[in-house]
């Protein structure tokens, strides 16, 4: 962990979180209780709820999660609400508003 160029609560929150995987109190099974799997990580100090949602969409590929308190994704969707409506999160987050102006255009 020394070499992680990170804070040190950051390298003491992925402690925790690999502490919890490995003694099962956090299970990364995909086919759980979505909802509870979020509360569990909320519950490690250091882990709020950007990063408890992004785990949830890529470990568990919760299509309905979306860490939607990122600055960036705001943005982003702000521009391209319309393009965005019609795809669910984890396309939005995979594709991009970007796909549907080339799939216009085939």
């Amino acid at each position: 962990m020394n070499r992680l160029k990170t804070t040190q609560s950051r390298k003491q929150a992925l402690i925790e979180f690999c502490k919890a995987v490995i003694s099962n109190r956090i299970s990364l099974e995909p086919t759980q209780d979505v909802e509870a799997f979020k509360e569990k990580l909320l519950a490690i100090k250091g882990i709020g709820p950007w990063t408890a949602h992004y785990i949830a969409l890529k470990a568990l590929r919760d299509a309905d999660s979306l860490p939607s308190t990122d600055l960036i994704l705001g943005k982003a969707l702000k521009v391209h609400s319309r393009e965005v409506v019609r795809m669910n999160p984890l396309e939005s987050v995979h594709r991009g508003p970007f796909m549907e102006k080339r799939r216009k255009r085939e």
